[in-house]
């Protein structure tokens, strides 16, 4: 059989069209790989992001047994009057300031000022049967508008039926500017560190938070600075049975 030879130029050609197809493939190759890492991406910071606004199966029957417990025990005592309600029910101003151990005067003259021509809007979570409210609209006027809330709303006027897990839900986010958490859902919640972030949420940016919860007992100091920074709040003052914190106006840009 006749060998035939191949001129040098035809053989570089073809070596060229090769090496051309394979960058090709090459580049092909890294795209769809770069693809597939976004889509990742987004699917975990997806994740993270409703992780605090979901609840999976097992949650929600653990918030649901929880709250029949506390029916049995105590929420439908009607009979029992007055002694169905604990001390804390019926708090009044000063018994909030002494349960969190700050001063709320302080605290309502700064948002005063940094909230100039607005009216105040402050949250009282778990308000229960508490005078706290009506201290309030004495002590600081007219330019105050307190939401009382609670789940056991048909024994108590003028209280909105809520739970905690459900603020955002009800009030949508950044409404108020000071919510008040007294024994509240976040301290008695078995879900403490999503229903702070409910609390959170429904703050105005530059608002302030005093909130039992049992994320105190719970958590190490580090944990809870990773928490307040996931959460994007200053916390100021860490009490006997919660904490007080300011919502940050804004992210910090990543360098």
């Amino acid at each position: 059989m006749r060998k035939v030879r191949l001129s040098g130029n035809w053989t570089e050609g073809k070596r060229k069209v090769c090496k051309g197809i394979e960058e090709e493939r090459r580049m092909i190759f890294l795209r769809a790989v770069e693809r597939k890492a976004k889509i990742r991406q987004k699917q975990k910071r997806g994740r993270k992001n409703v992780s605090l606004t979901n609840f999976s199966v097992a949650e929600k029957r653990a918030v649901a047994e929880q709250e029949e417990t506390a029916k049995k025990t105590f929420w439908n005592s009607r009979s029992l009057g007055k002694c169905a309600f604990s001390r804390t029910d019926r708090r009044t101003l000063k018994e909030v300031e002494q349960f969190h151990g700050i001063k709320i005067k302080p605290i309502i003259e700064k948002l005063f000022l940094r909230f100039q021509d607005e009216t105040l809007e402050v949250l009282d979570e778990g308000a229960g049967k508490s005078s706290f409210a009506s201290g309030l609209r004495k002590s600081f006027g007219k330019n105050l508008n307190v939401t009382k809330t609670d789940i056991r709303s048909s024994f108590f006027s003028k209280t909105t039926k809520v739970k905690v897990m459900g603020l955002v839900k009800k009030f949508g986010k950044n409404r108020f500017h000071l919510v008040f958490s007294t024994a509240g859902g976040a301290e008695y919640s078995s879900l403490s560190k999503k229903a702070l972030y409910q609390i959170v949420s429904v703050i105005k940016p530059g608002g302030v938070g005093v909130v039992g919860t049992n994320l105190v007992f719970s958590k190490t100091p580090l944990q809870l600075e990773n928490l307040a920074k996931k959460f994007n709040i200053t916390v100021k003052q860490l009490t006997g049975v919660g904490i007080v914190f300011t919502k940050n106006i804004g992210r910090k840009k990543k360098r």
